[in-house]
């Protein structure tokens, strides 16, 4: 063995744990686990598969003593807190980097994505995946030479803007087209107002072709093709008859999601709800309506830094409290707050904050220029605030 191998090396009597495969969802409990009785936890997207991963190359043999060794080794200069991936650079010296071709090998399912980088939502996670196993078992049925079992696969996805409606209708398209559950996966995201033709007799062969060369069909801002018309025109009533046809026709072979604003409880600022009272053939085919819920002000402050984390900012856990009260008074009586979108606002400020601070430093460091401080998030935050507070009067001062 080499020195670095020695210093990782056993030296006692090790637990064997049972191995059934190559970093099964055992060692990942046993690691959190772990992480949680040394008084620390994960960062929220800490990569366990990837790194089980790198353990594995080191010693095939997996132990609880070797684990636990790498465990000590990282907390030799830290007791609690977070344990980010930067903790464990040192790994690297022991297993190496994996190439590009086993890295492509190891790329995240689409149900690991929904439900490891969505934050919250966990009634809308299992609806997605009531449907997925759902259509699971109506293969295996078929698969058995059972009768086969009708399920119309045509849903509506209703929220207020920024609760990642049209995120998770991909990630459900995704995860039918990993698990196979459609015949094709060819997958299409258009706008409702897409589907009116450019002249009579157009948007009907334009519907009808959407269908026949896309297996998976989100149709977001489904009220767009309607208009705010209390009565169609043309081009939207021959699209939405051809839209009947093809619901009727394609409900159990195709994957179809329309997507938009809605579900509140106020018919007055319902869109979809006008978008299905326009034709009752749509509405009687929708077969299952997903609601999203507003997010909560801590859900958005992890939000918020997930974002910056994503772009390799550094934002400090001190921040999180004001960043959850920024949130609650963003969202206090305002029926048009943003939920995502206003983190990835408060994002964008924040970046112009730290460029401005760090314009005149003579002696710029990457650690500086990745390192968020608390004053760039609070002056970030009190633009915010005002400019929608100098909004609020605009409006009332014209009678809006």
């Amino acid at each position: 063995k080499n020195l670095n191998q020695i210093i990782l090396s056993l030296t006692a009597e090790e637990l064997e744990i049972p191995k059934t495969s190559s970093v099964s969802l055992y060692y990942e409990n046993i690691w959190k686990q772990m992480v949680t009785n040394s008084g620390c936890k994960l960062e929220r997207k800490f990569p366990v598969h990837d790194f089980l991963l790198d353990i594995e190359k080191m010693n095939k043999e997996f132990s609880y003593d070797f684990l636990d060794k790498i465990l000590k080794y990282a907390l030799r200069n830290k007791e609690h807190g977070i344990l980010r991936k930067k903790d464990f650079q040192f790994m690297e010296r022991f297993a190496g980097k994996r190439g590009p071709a086993e890295q492509n090998t190891e790329t995240r399912s689409a149900i690991r994505c929904l439900r490891e980088d969505l934050i919250g939502m966990d009634q809308v996670k299992e609806q997605v995946m009531e449907t997925v196993q759902v259509m699971k078992f109506n293969r295996l049925r078929k698969e058995m030479g059972m009768k086969k079992s009708s399920y119309h696969n045509v849903h509506m996805m209703l929220g207020a803007p920024g609760t990642a409606k049209t995120t998770v209708a991909k990630l459900m398209g995704k995860i039918m087209e990993e698990e196979k559950l459609l015949p094709g996966s060819q997958f299409t995201c258009v706008n409702g107002a897409e589907l009116k033709g450019m002249y009579v007799g157009h948007s009907a062969p334009k519907t009808k072709a959407l269908f026949e060369e896309n297996d998976i069909i989100v149709i977001d801002e489904a009220y767009s093709l309607t208009g705010d018309r209390s009565e169609p025109d043309s081009f939207s009533r021959e699209a939405i008859a051809q839209l009947v046809i093809e619901l009727e026709e394609h409900a159990e072979n195709k994957l179809v999601i329309f997507a938009g604003y809605g579900g509140d409880g106020d018919p007055r600022s319902d869109r979809m709800l006008r978008f299905l009272q326009c034709n009752p053939g749509i509405s009687s085919r929708v077969a299952f309506k997903i609601h999203f819920e507003n997010f909560q002000p801590k859900e958005l402050a992890q939000v918020f830094r997930a974002m910056m984390g994503d772009s390799g900012y550094q934002v400090p856990e001190e921040s999180d409290e004001a960043v959850e009260t920024f949130f609650r008074r963003l969202q206090a009586n305002r029926q048009d707050f943003g939920n995502c979108r206003e983190a990835r606002n408060l994002a964008d400020r924040v970046k112009v904050h730290m460029s401005a601070r760090l314009a005149g430093e003579k002696a710029l460091t990457r650690e500086k220029a990745c390192r968020v401080l608390p004053e760039d998030i609070s002056a970030a935050a009190e633009d915010i605030l005002g400019e929608k507070q100098m909004l609020r009067r605009s409006a009332s001062a014209i009678g809006f």
